[in-house]
């Protein structure tokens, strides 16, 4: 705690709060203060052990240190992202610069992205969450409120397409775990509008193929602004295991027919069939520049 100043609160969430810090040696970080579980093997922080390990990709949050206190807390310091926008932030706020793009349309408060910003987005989180399952690591909260988005370019040209003007990072590895192979896992964390069926019904299941369903989801999020089997919790549950949910909701957000393809893939509800994110990187869809002609 010497080490730092504690000023504003960037964010929170269920069991944490980020905030605004300055650390001696470093500079102005994202300091995120939480209780911690315990790595089985050594005893310190778990998130900090799997985020240690994921380190090195672009696309994952840069992890610059991490203190402990009483009581099982912590401090876990880590790049700061100006404005910690997220890319759910991104879609549902009409207002910001970013909007001003002229591949960008902003229907009833809501950004509607287009192909091609949507692709170049969602496939650097897609890569980030093939190094982290690369290295033995499921995210296991895969959602658009955890993959910030950076502005790498000092003003918006609304000549160009605005994704090429930001950069995004994976974050919050909070209920991350390790696997081996095709291990199987019997808990049961996320969000329920990204839970996958097998979460949902609550039975042993693959972690990796748990983070497809649910960059899956995001996909759909980022296309339609909204969520494919809706946020009634009752009723989300029950669209979740019959795997009910399709593209005419919104009508006027199309969703293109490769992305449509892909979802129907990642959105499989016996999960063994799913594909996994080494395959989605090869999909058709996801290989191919939707800017470039064929």
């Amino acid at each position: 705690m010497d080490s730092l100043d504690m000023p504003p609160l960037l964010g929170r969430g269920n069991r944490a709060h980020v905030y605004h810090c300055e650390r001696k040696g470093v500079g102005q970080v994202a300091t995120k203060m939480t209780t911690y579980r315990q790595h089985a093997e050594t005893g310190a922080p778990l998130e900090f052990v799997l985020l240690t390990k994921v380190q090195g990709h672009p696309n994952v949050v840069r992890l610059l240190g991490c203190d402990l206190g009483e009581n099982s807390t912590m401090m876990l310091h880590m790049e700061l992202v100006p404005g910690g926008c997220t890319i759910r932030d991104l879609i549902e706020d009409g207002q910001t610069e970013w909007c001003t793009a002229a591949d960008v349309r902003v229907d009833h408060g809501v950004v509607l992205l287009g192909e091609y910003n949507v692709w170049s987005l969602w496939r650097k989180v897609a890569t980030a969450l093939a190094h982290c399952h690369a290295m033995g690591i499921a995210h296991r909260d895969v959602k658009a409120d955890n993959v910030l988005v950076v502005q790498t370019v000092e003003t918006i040209d609304p000549t160009q397409p605005l994704a090429d003007q930001l950069d995004v990072r994976l974050c919050d590895f909070d209920l991350a775990s390790q696997f081996e192979g095709n291990q199987r896992v019997d808990s049961y964390p996320g969000t329920l509008e990204y839970a996958a069926p097998e979460i949902v019904a609550g039975v042993p299941h693959e972690p990796a193929k748990a983070d497809v369903w649910a960059l899956g989801v995001m996909l759909y999020v980022m296309f339609k602004c909204s969520y494919p089997f809706g946020n009634d919790k009752a009723r989300t549950r029950c669209y979740i295991m019959h795997g009910r949910w399709d593209f005419d909701r919104h009508e006027d957000r199309p969703v293109p027919e490769g992305a449509r393809q892909l979802m129907e893939r990642m959105l499989t509800t016996f999960w063994p069939a799913r594909p996994s994110i080494a395959e989605v990187l090869t999909h058709p869809w996801v290989t191919h520049n939707p800017s470039v002609v064929k």
